[in-house]
């Protein structure tokens, strides 16, 4: 009766064991399945941020392409600026020249 009663109890141990085991799997079932989310999620993540690098690569060139053209059109402009600047100088020149040329023949 005893070894009756002891393999009686021995079973339900072995059977609660079991039913944790399972439990334990489903366990184990449900994280991998939340682990295979989190990589999608981070396989997704990390294409956005590549295509968020390429947007601003792409931003990048075109200021390059901007300050060059306002380099250039600034240089454009202090040339101009230059060429104004002798040509009012020449201008005073001759307007000096000419009054003290009929000046003196007056």
């Amino acid at each position: 009766v005893r070894v009756e009663e002891e393999l009686k109890v021995f079973g339900e141990a072995l059977r609660s064991q079991g039913k944790e085991l399972k439990t334990f799997g489903e366990t184990l079932r449900s994280q991998g399945e939340d682990l295979k989310t989190f990589g999608e999620e981070l396989r997704s993540q990390r294409e956005e941020l590549r295509s968020q690098r390429e947007l601003i690569r792409a931003q990048r060139e075109l200021m390059d392409e901007r300050f060059a053209f306002t380099k250039e059109r600034f240089e454009q402009v202090d040339k101009r600026f230059t060429t104004l600047t002798w040509m009012i100088g020449v201008g005073f020149a001759v307007i000096t020249s000419l009054t003290t040329v009929f000046a003196l023949l007056a």
